[in-house]
């Protein structure tokens, strides 16, 4: 939710972003708050960041050699270090910045305290601004661990004259999408009940609905179906590997435990695995290239790399 103050000169947003963040793109999104605060268009900057587990690699040697050192951002200036902590499920990243100054550290759990403080929103050399009285709109709007023990959730408070919620939304979002994927389709656009991607099986007149998408693969463009049951998602090559017919005018259908979900090829009625991407019909045949997929706040992304290997067994 986004706020301005009661004579509309300073704004406030609350950024939330359900799912993990990788560090590689966190570090752009520190640049560019610690330039916003520096143009004075940010004045008070406040939340914690989950990392996801295969990126905190990259983000502890960055704060201090693992020892969850304080980084003043953009300066190389460590301060206040902390005792070594473990990160197995991922780490958090607390970000702390005023007027001119950033300050990022690692920990394994977020503080407990609130992300408006209102003692501190006040902005340093904002001359008669005064922010104490703006919220986030959140009642419950603190940096606490959740109801389990290894809650992903992360949250930026923001206060400032320049503040583009909406841009701001963006960046954090984008900071959530692992290396490799890309964005392909969206939940309230493809995948609406009157979506035109809504239909049938044949057999037995289950529901689902598929999405024809391209990405750029490893060595070439990849033509691809999306194709949701339920609440599960699969990504497979468009054409049939046996004689390149179009899946996307197939057939699907779930068989249950031992044989799961099928796509059926419209040509010669070969079966492959939507999770495997092996030909049931004649193993003999290569597999269908099946690709992982990931959804983050209603988008839906597609990893570049194939599951498996095209002439695995």
């Amino acid at each position: 939710e986004t706020r301005l103050s009661h004579d509309k000169r300073v704004k406030s947003t609350c950024l939330v972003e359900e799912g993990s963040i990788v560090w590689d793109h966190l570090r752009v999104f520190l640049d560019h708050l610690a330039q916003e605060l520096h143009k004075g268009n940010l004045f008070r900057v406040k939340g914690v960041v989950h990392i996801r587990s295969d990126s905190v690699a990259g983000c502890l040697p960055e704060l201090g050699s693992g020892q969850g050192a304080r980084l003043a951002w953009g300066q190389g200036q460590l301060q206040e270090h902390h005792p070594r902590h473990n990160f197995e499920h991922g780490g958090w990243v607390v970000v702390d910045g005023t007027s001119g100054a950033l300050c990022v550290w690692a920990a394994h759990a977020p503080p407990r305290t609130h992300m408006h403080d209102e003692a501190s929103l006040h902005a340093p050399g904002a001359g008669a601004v005064q922010v104490k009285d703006l919220s986030c709109g959140d009642a419950d709007c603190t940096i606490t661990h959740a109801t389990h023990d290894f809650a992903t959730t992360s949250k930026v408070f923001l206060v400032g004259r320049g503040v583009d919620a909406s841009d701001m939304r963006r960046r954090l979002r984008e900071c959530a999408v692992p290396r490799g994927y890309v964005h392909v389709a969206d939940l309230d656009v493809e995948f609406t009940s009157n979506a035109s991607s809504a239909r049938t099986s044949n057999m037995s007149g289950m529901p689902y609905q598929l999405h024809k998408c391209e990405i750029q693969g490893e060595e070439e463009r990849e033509e691809l179906i999306l194709i949701k049951m339920g609440s599960e998602f699969c990504a497979m090559e468009r054409w049939c590997p046996h004689a390149g017919a179009d899946l996307a005018e197939g057939d699907i259908e779930d068989f249950g435990e031992g044989v799961g979900k099928l796509v059926a090829c419209p040509a010669h009625m070969f079966t492959f695995s939507m999770d495997t991407g092996k030909c049931v019909t004649a193993p003999s045949c290569p597999r269908s290239k099946v690709f992982p997929v990931e959804v983050i706040s209603g988008s839906v992304y597609v990893g570049s790399t194939p599951k498996y290997d095209k002439f695995a067994v």
